[in-house]
């Protein structure tokens, strides 16, 4: 994984999630893809325990929670220095 290049993409919408995935390869980004907010907490941890990083979060406004809130899914894989 190129430092700086790869960022991980988080949203419900699969149809979304395909288009901008697509936009950011062109881009020149590794990208990877999560559609809900566990999904991206298990895809960041995977990575961290293999000595990767993600740069960079590209998420929707409103994801499908790890909990009941929305703004504690951000919270969360932040609070879990998401880097």
């Amino acid at each position: 994984m190129k430092k700086g290049n790869h960022l991980l993409l988080v949203d419900d919408d699969a149809d979304f999630r395909i288009s901008a995935s697509m936009a950011l390869k062109q881009a020149g980004y590794e990208v990877g893809e999560a559609g809900n907010g566990m999904e991206a907490l298990e895809k960041r941890l995977d990575a961290w325990s293999r000595g990767e990083r993600f740069p960079l979060l590209v998420t929707d406004i409103i994801i499908s929670p790890v909990n009941t809130n929305p703004v504690n899914t951000n919270r969360e894989m932040v609070g879990r220095n998401f880097r």
